[in-house]
């Protein structure tokens, strides 16, 4: 029984192993661009620097605003000249700030995106997003995005790591339980075979 338990236990091990990274790779920003480095799945709107796009946006949503360019080989962050600026359905400017609650630095294919900024938008419709040009000519777009949220984040960071702690001391006392029940069917199979052997007459 206790090898067939240590071997149960590495079992749930290899499962926590692979919910913890499962759980990392769900923290990954990985739809923001897709393999080619073109705008990912999560991407609900992309502005040319400089330039206006009109973007359809939820209500009651938070959107974070990123900047993607070609890196070129080197992992530097393009700057704009001036200031991102949306203005909602009813024209009115909506507030951007400068920063959004997880800050992301990624790069797939050439490209490579970093985060600039974050806004609310507070009614659904057509907000009008105005980026403009990058401060050294380059060519670059502005991405928008989902906002991702700071707790579910470190609450992900948090699950992964304790998912991972938990698979190895799982995957230890699995180990030890096994190697324990199997030099115990050894010890016994040799125990039966002396007792078993014939005795040498006298």
């Amino acid at each position: 029984m206790l090898t067939f338990a240590g071997v149960a236990l590495c079992l749930v091990a290899l499962a926590l192993t692979a919910l913890a990274a499962r759980s990392f790779g769900g923290l990954l920003p990985l739809d923001l661009l897709d393999a080619e480095g073109g705008p990912g799945t999560a991407v609900v709107g992309v502005v040319p620097a400089p330039g206006s796009v009109p973007v359809e946006l939820e209500g009651g949503a938070d959107y974070d605003l990123f900047v993607a360019h070609d890196h070129g080989g080197a992992d530097l962050a393009v700057e704009l000249e001036g200031d991102i600026t949306v203005r909602a359905p009813d024209g009115t400017a909506v507030d951007v700030r400068d920063h959004a609650e997880v800050d992301q630095h990624l790069g797939r294919g050439d490209t490579q995106v970093d985060t600039v900024g974050s806004f609310r938008a507070a009614r659904s419709g057509t907000y009008t997003v105005k980026a403009p040009s990058t401060a050294d000519g380059s060519t670059a777009s502005v991405l928008i995005a989902p906002e991702q949220h700071l707790m579910p984040f470190v609450g992900g960071i948090f699950g992964t790591v304790l998912g991972l702690l938990g698979a190895v001391f799982v995957g230890i006392v699995g180990a030890c339980m096994t190697i324990g029940g199997a030099l115990w069917w050894r010890s016994r199979a040799r125990t039966q075979a002396a007792q078993g052997a014939p005795r040498a007459a006298p």
